[in-house]
């Protein structure tokens, strides 16, 4: 059965529910919330459960039964607080581009072609290990869709692409699996995005005009224009590419799909923003707030997967 892709969007923000507050849950998943704290917009039949590890336990996911199946949310970095919109920006640049051109940082996964971003790798590996039997128990309850539905914004966005891969390999065709990301950053090579591609072939992508995220790692343009911006050490392409469908929001909330000449626009409004020092319209476009115009895009779609 279809699930909109509002619910999953509401999956996302939910995502950042879990926090350091909730570094208790370790990697063995702890439920989150009561009947009126764990996400009623996305439909969940029970409280679900949080991972969270890595770094300043940044790494975080939910997995939680909907009547259409299961659903895992992959968390996004945590959103901005710095009243400085210049440092913001500076800051997403450097936690979604630590590849560089060392082929070291490149993360080669069993079984998948190509090569993903090695920070995402190792967001979604700290817990893999517990989060795979939350799922496999979720599949395995009397009357369960065998669907599994995977989301994420920004940074989780990427990490879901990667999970959605690794289901596949782990599951073959026994699962029907959908992806639904929002401003996600870029996850792997052109190898990865074709694998990708061929095999997930259920899979929209949301990404907002002037929203820099979805373009980091940073193609060679971009970083050239963001080397003006003191982030030259952190910038040198890679050859990351988006996967999945395109749904591009306009400047007046409208949606269209990736057409020719779309990819020079995007960077052209981006880099005036730069070039103008309008960071704070950047950062508000990486926002998916109930107010936000990625959130009302979504909402009036009528999207569904």
């Amino acid at each position: 059965m279809p699930v909109s892709h509002l619910r999953l969007l509401s999956a996302s923000k939910f995502a950042y529910t879990v926090t350091a507050a909730t570094a208790a849950l370790a990697l063995d998943g702890k439920c989150l919330g009561d009947d009126h704290a764990y996400g009623r917009d996305v439909g969940y039949l029970a409280p679900p459960v949080a991972y969270v590890g890595g770094a300043d336990l940044i790494d975080a996911a939910t997995v939680g039964r909907i009547a259409e199946g299961v659903l895992i949310a992959f968390r996004g970095t945590l959103p901005p607080t710095s009243p400085n919109k210049k440092q913001t920006i500076l800051d997403w640049v450097s936690d979604l581009d630590e590849t560089g051109t060392d082929p070291n940082q490149l993360a080669q996964v069993h079984g998948i072609a190509g090569a993903v971003h090695r920070g995402f790798f190792d967001g979604l590996q700290v817990y893999w290990n517990a989060l795979m039997p939350a799922v496999d128990a979720l599949f395995a309850e009397a009357g369960c869709p065998q669907a599994l539905y995977i989301t994420g914004h920004s940074k989780g966005g990427a990490v879901a692409n990667i999970a959605a891969r690794a289901f596949q390999c782990l599951y073959g065709g026994n699962k029907e699996i959908k992806v639904v990301t929002f401003e996600a950053a870029r996850p792997g090579d052109a190898n990865f995005a074709a694998d990708y591609n061929a095999r997930i072939g259920n899979s929209v992508r949301y990404e907002n005009d002037d929203d820099i995220v979805p373009h980091l790692p940073p193609e060679d343009e971009l970083a050239t224009i963001l080397a003006d911006l003191d982030a030259s050490e952190l910038l040198a392409g890679g050859g990351f590419l988006p996967v999945g469908t395109l749904q591009f929001i306009e400047q007046d909330g409208s949606l269209v799909p990736q057409t020719p000449g779309l990819d020079e626009h995007r960077l052209e409004h981006i880099a005036g923003c730069l070039v103008l020092l309008r960071f704070e319209k950047i950062v508000d476009a990486h926002s998916i707030d109930t107010t936000s115009r990625v959130y009302q895009a979504v909402s009036a779609s009528g999207g569904q997967s």
